[in-house]
């Protein structure tokens, strides 16, 4: 099929779908460790969550929000981009690159280890959502 310009149509819409696609948003990341294999997906860029990861382990849905996107009234705990880890968390054993991943010892939060520092995920305790 061919616009006016006699361009192909179809280079059209891969233009379009690349330019919304590449966002400023957040990347996926994939997390593996023994016997399963779990993915961070960024939030809808239509909700204004495109900078929000959600990632679901056992269950239970955490989020990485550096932007404060979401209303603190639906998570169990602050989001943190830098703390330490506390002494009673338990390793997931899943990795992504030299990332860990670690469970607080109350569900209430996962925390992304790399070096010294980890990010504090919080624990989704209410469903929310945009049209």
């Amino acid at each position: 099929m061919r616009d006016s310009s006699g361009r192909s149509a179809v280079l059209v819409l891969i233009a379009v779908t690349a330019l919304v696609t590449s966002g400023c948003g957040a990347s996926p990341q994939v997390w593996t460790g023994p016997g399963q294999t779990v993915t961070a997906q960024p939030g809808s860029a239509h909700c204004g969550e495109e900078s929000v990861l959600f990632l679901t382990l056992d269950g239970q849905d955490y989020l990485y929000d550096p932007g404060a996107a979401i209303p603190r009234q639906y998570l169990a705990r602050e989001p943190q981009k830098s703390v330490a880890l506390p002494l009673d968390a338990t390793d997931t054993g899943l990795r992504r690159g030299k990332d860990s991943l670690w469970l607080a010892a109350d569900g209430d939060a996962l925390y992304v280890v790399s070096g010294d520092s980890a990010q504090l995920w919080p624990l989704v305790v209410e469903a929310f959502g945009c049209d």
